[in-house]
């Protein structure tokens, strides 16, 4: 997590497209023809209403399926989460409106039905020294 690698059944769903999870550099749309292409395409056209953001928090540890808000309003909800020893606190990915899915933004993670400050991170959270 602490690398921002996806995972196959969090991250990455039938649901989610690579541009979502900024993968997209991925997608190599002028090869030969794959299933999905034609939808890829479209989707590539498109700016994504959400993206895949990691996110930090001093207290409280996010689990996959909370909820992200910013200041009333659910903006997103937490996919992979957990305490990080490398940082000492607590950290998760989770897919987030676009508009608030960018290093710095200030948000807040559903904790069990308490909200704690949560802030935007760039991936990956930790890199080896």
């Amino acid at each position: 997590m602490e690398m921002g690698y996806c995972l196959y059944g969090a991250e990455l769903t039938e649901d989610r497209n690579p541009w979502e999870a900024g993968l997209g550099r991925l997608v190599h749309m002028e090869k030969r023809a794959f299933i999905g292409k034609e939808a890829l395409a479209r989707l590539a056209e498109t700016a994504p209403i959400r993206r895949l953001a990691a996110l930090t928090l001093e207290a409280g540890i996010p689990r996959s399926g909370y909820r992200i808000f910013s200041g009333a309003q659910e903006v997103g909800v937490v996919t992979s989460g957990g305490f990080s020893p490398s940082l000492g606190k607590g950290m998760g990915l989770g897919y987030i409106d676009s508009e608030f899915a960018v290093a710095g933004a200030e948000l807040q993670v559903d904790v069990r039905g308490k909200l704690f400050p949560a802030a935007v991170q760039e991936r990956p959270l930790y890199r080896r020294k």
